[in-house]
Order: structure tokens, then sequence, then C-alpha cells
């Protein structure tokens, strides 16, 4: 990530370049722990870091094992100074908490359960630690229930523990399944240690063909390694991402947004299928002078992120350079009426993509027909200004938008109190019935600017002109 942190009291900073700062991908970050217990992990979804306790985690219960891949036997990773194995009824317990020095060694296969199901959202929407990460031994292969697979190699890993130190028992006899591996009849004993780093690597159920807002409640994975096989220490499922105001996963093709609560159109906006993918619906926003609105929450002095995606398919207008063309915005009026009403507003016109500025349409950059994109607008109503961000199609990952050296842009409204209260879209006159954009997966919550105390205020006076980049502590919208 191009950026500088400073941590002072009461205040994270982040800075950035100024112009087409590229941001993580989606993956994991990193992890705080005890001793070797997971505390925290961050991971970066839809180009956000979220932090989650292991509290706000979602375990698993293990339902089949296979044995290990060497021979029929078992074996388990056990912290060091461990004198005896789990008893008989509790030993795949290893790969049910979070202890990430227990483990099965060696996995041939497993399966597991989720007694909160996996709902799909952006980015990583659950993850597996693995002793000894990087090996080529690590690779394996995920199967979802709908018969979906994906296969992982070593180097999807991210190494988040230097050099450990476990203790391995193997069984006394033959250990290849759930049944025999918890079976009273089977014992362990000592044999030997092991040491190595500890990675994980990131499982996003859209890669299984799961719309967002669809759930998960199992998964089958196998080693296809041709050597050793796969440590698996610990899996979890992560929580959806904050403030949903819509996945459309609700409604049937047809519907008409107006009519479901908490929308308001201005005129018929349908439910339709998603282009792309079969079990995904998304809201087709067509025809001209239409306001779209739904309510949020962000007051003055917070700032509010929106997270949504967008797709522009193949379009039948005989003037594509000016259509389609719409405006998404972050709206500081109760009930908006014409484009004007929008306060961070982005638009999607033409091939371009602009942002509104002092009264100036600014052109940032040009999308792709029948390509998904995942936009960020951060709306400070503090600085009265916002940005936007881009993954999707060239943008590989999330990017910082630019107009020349510009990439803050004022509210439409300009300065002062901006309580922000819909989340908002705008067809404008170009966009005719003909014209479409397939909107999706719309996410909105405020952070609020935490202020430092008079004695740490002097250490910010040489950052004051950064002001806009503050880092701030999430506050989901109610």
């Amino acid at each position: 990530m191009n950026a500088c942190r400073w941590i002072l009291p009461l205040v994270v900073l982040t800075t950035f370049s100024t112009t087409g700062v590229v941001l993580a991908a989606d993956d994991i970050d990193s992890m705080t722990y005890t001793g070797n217990v997971l505390d925290t992990i961050t991971l970066v979804r839809g180009g956000q870091a979220f932090t989650y306790t292991s509290g706000e985690l979602l375990s698993n219960t293990v339902t089949a094992y296979g044995g290990q891949t060497t021979d029929t036997k078992a074996r388990l990773f056990l912290p060091e100074g461990t004198t005896a194995a789990p008893a008989a009824g509790s030993r795949a317990s290893v790969i049910e908490d979070f202890n990430f020095e227990t483990g099965f060694v060696n996995a041939a296969s497993w399966s597991v359960s989720f007694a909160t199901p996996v709902v799909n959202s952006y980015g990583p929407d659950l993850f597996l630690f693995d002793w000894g990460s990087g090996s080529a031994t690590d690779a394996f292969q995920v199967t979802a229930p709908n018969s979906a697979t994906k296969n992982y190699a070593a180097s999807s890993f991210v190494n988040l523990a230097a050099s450990r130190n476990a203790e391995l028992f193997q069984s006394s006899g033959t250990a290849n399944t759930l049944a025999l591996l918890e079976s009273a009849a089977t014992t362990f004993s000592d044999s030997g240690g092991s040491s190595a780093s500890v990675g994980a690597v990131g499982i996003d159920l859209s890669d299984f063909g799961y719309a967002q807002g669809q759930t998960v409640a199992s998964l089958d994975f196998t080693d296809t390694s041709s050597t050793g096989g796969i440590d698996p220490l610990l899996i979890a499922g992560t929580p959806v991402l904050p403030g949903k105001i819509d996945d459309f996963q609700a409604y049937i093709v047809g519907t008409d947004l107006g009519s479901q609560p908490g929308w308001t159109t201005t005129a018929s906006q349908f439910i339709a299928a998603d282009p792309t993918n079969s079990e995904n619906l998304v809201l087709d926003v067509s025809g001209d002078n239409c306001n779209i609105y739904h309510a949020i929450s962000a007051p003055e002095g917070d700032v509010a992120t929106l997270l949504m995606r967008f797709l522009v398919p193949t379009n039948d207008d005989p003037d594509p350079a000016n259509a389609p063309d719409i405006s998404i915005s972050l709206s500081d009026v109760a009930a908006p009426a014409s484009g004007a009403d929008g306060s961070s507003v982005f638009r999607i016109v033409g091939s371009s993509l602009q942002a509104y500025d002092n009264g100036t349409w600014k052109t940032l950059d040009t999308f792709e027909q029948d390509t998904w994109y995942t936009l960020t607008l951060d709306a400070d109503t503090t600085a009265d200004s916002f940005q936007a961000f881009l993954e999707g199609g060239v943008f590989t990952d999330k990017t910082l938008l630019n107009s020349g050296s510009d990439t803050e842009f004022a509210f439409r409204h300009g300065a002062g109190d901006n309580d922000l209260q819909n989340f908002f879209i705008r067809t404008n006159g170009g966009h005719a019935t003909t014209d479409h954009v397939f909107v999706d997966d719309i996410h909105v919550w405020s952070e609020t600017v935490a202020v430092p105390e008079p004695g740490t205020a002097v250490l910010l006076i040489g950052l004051a002109l950064l002001w806009p980049w503050f880092r701030r502590v999430k506050r989901v919208l109610g």
C-alpha cells in the first residue's frame, strides 16, 4: 500500500500520494495474537481494511476427516510442551478453535460446517491458517455446496507469523475417518516437534459463483499437492460488511424497487438478472430524470463511505457519447428531487467517469462496458469534500481516481453543515429507457474523526494539511 502511517494518541493518520494511488488488493493483511491464540485479524475487503476480533468470527465444526496424505494414520499439531493429545471425541477441535499451533498434519481431506452460515460479501468471506505456508506441499482445493471448486496454490498464502514451534502427536493405528480419529480405541503419542512459519489464505465465495448476500454453511477441502500435504490450523468465516443498504437478492426479476421498504423512486426501476452471473440479482437503472434514494445517517463531523458495484452493459442508445448518464452520490437533502441535490457527486456518462467539483464536471477516467466495477466514495462532512476510488477492469486493485493533480472534490453544496441523509442515484436527461446501468451490493457507513487531547494537538500542527486523509474510527450507520 502506498501509505505512510503515524500512530498518535487517539488519532491514526494515513497519507497517500496525490495521483493514481493503488491500495492493497482484497486479501489478508495482518493479525494480532496472545501466545498462540488469535486475537484479531485484519482483512482488506472491497479495498477497505476491517479488523475483527476472534469473538466476531464464525467458527467451524469438522464433519469429515480423511486422514493424512502419507499413510492411514492421523497426526496432530499441538502447542510446544504439550504432553497429551486431546481426549477422544474432541480431537477435531484442533482446527475448530483459534489456536494457530494446533491442527491437522498433512491432511488428505476434511469437511467443515458453520452453525451460522457465511454470507458472501466483499473480499475474503473465510480464511484458512496453515503451518509452514509457502511450501510447495501446501496446495489444496475447496469444493462448495453448489459443487463449484477452486484450487489454491502455495503462493496464495500470506505469511502472518515467523517460525513457531509445535509438538506432533501420531495415532497408534489407522485413523483416516472422523469416527476413527475421535474413537477412544485410537491412542496418540508424541512423535517429535516441528518449527515453521504460519500463514493464511482468504477464500472469497464469489469465486464459487455465489452472489453477494448468498450464504454457505459447509465446505469440503482436499489436498492437491504431490507430496506432503496441507496443514490446516484454523478456519473461520467473517461477518458481512457493515451498513448494507441492499444487495437485491431478496427480490425477484421484475420487482419495482420503488415498492420496497426504504426505497423511493420517482419512476419505476426494476430488478434484473446479472448478465454475468445467473445467481445474482441487480438493480437496472434506466430512463431519464428519475430520482432513486434510500435514507442513511452521516451527521456533520463524520466521514461517510459508500461501497457499491456497477456495470454498464452494451447499450442500444444511438448516442453513446452522452449515454448512459447517471449520477451517484450521498445527499444532504431529505428528499432529493434533481441532480443538484447530490453532495458528493460521481457521474457515469458516455464512456467517462466524472466528479462534480466547484461548478465543473471533471473527467476522472474511462470505463469498459460489460465489466463490473467496485466504486468507493469517501465523503468528508468536515472538509466538505470527497474522494473516489475504483476497482475492476484495468483497475486491478482499488485505485484513487484523479483529474490531473486533483484527487479531492468539493461537495456540490459547498462548505457548511452537511448532514448526509440519503444514498442517491439520479438518471440524467440523456439516460433513455434504452440505456441501462446495473448497480449492486450497496453499503454505506460513517466514520467519526477522533479528536486528540490538547497536548496531542500540538504534535499535529505540522500535519494539519493532511486532515482529509486521517484514518477514521468506524461507526456503522443506524
